[in-house]
């Protein structure tokens, strides 16, 4: 009789330890052709992990997975004929993974699942467009993603990140200022690599902090009183 309570105990801790390893997966999503989504993926220190194994289940459409490694600012894709799409991207510590899920044809639902890493807010939809996250970073008129930033941007910002999201326009201007048509000067921008940040002057002093990625941002912010909340941005008039 032990022996029998022992192996169904083996059994139902290998029952939830499956179900456990299968947890670390976002929520499904329905995209339709050339829509695209991004998560923000951030790496605890230490880690105990040199890997992120990324697989995306589609069905439906044709779904192509691209991660970027903050690290060294590396794009790595998975564009397999099939359904399904797996990639290895190194974890470095301190050093997130910016995860996109793009429409290449078709529509469908689509879920992205990984045993070393957790989504916690998931996936937001930025807008649509006709070209890869990878290409739109490296494919600019001046060969420099900071320059990019200058120009008119369609911020989605959501306080709390609890699904009521509020949209505004900012400005950012070449000599590293920002802000809208009726104030220019609202603080300071700055951008490194494919890093970007800004924050305002006035109390409480809004934070935003994230990465670009060719005609789209996306990111976190927080205030000095310790509100805090999640955006995109696309620049204006571009899809």
């Amino acid at each position: 009789m032990k022996a029998l309570i022992v192996s169904a105990l083996f059994i139902i801790l290998g029952i939830m330890g499956l179900q456990n390893a299968a947890a670390n997966c976002a929520e499904e999503y329905e995209g339709n052709y050339h829509s695209l989504y991004v998560a923000d993926i951030n790496h605890p220190c230490p880690n105990d992990y040199t890997y992120a194994e990324y697989s995306l289940y589609g069905e439906g459409g044709d779904f192509d997975l691209y991660v970027l490694d903050s690290w060294n600012d590396t794009w790595y894709s998975s564009k397999t004929a099939g359904n399904n799409e797996y990639l290895w991207v190194p974890i470095h510590c301190g050093y997130p993974h910016t995860a996109y899920i793009w429409a290449y044809n078709g529509s469908g639902s689509w879920r992205v699942c990984s045993p070393q890493i957790t989504f916690d807010a998931g996936f937001r939809r930025i807008a649509d467009s006709d070209k890869a996250p990878d290409a739109a970073a490296t494919t600019t008129t001046t060969g420099s993603i900071n320059s990019e930033i200058v120009g008119r941007w369609i911020l989605t910002f959501d306080w709390d990140c609890d699904g009521n999201p509020d949209e505004d326009e900012v400005v950012f201007s070449s000599d590293g200022s920002f802000g809208d048509d009726e104030n220019l000067n609202e603080g300071e921008w700055s951008a490194e690599g494919t890093s970007v940040r800004w924050e305002h002057d006035e109390d409480p002093n809004a934070l935003y902090r994230g990465s670009i990625s060719g005609l789209y941002m996306s990111g976190t912010m927080s205030t000095t009183d310790g509100s805090t909340g999640c955006w995109t941005a696309r620049k204006a008039g571009e899809t």
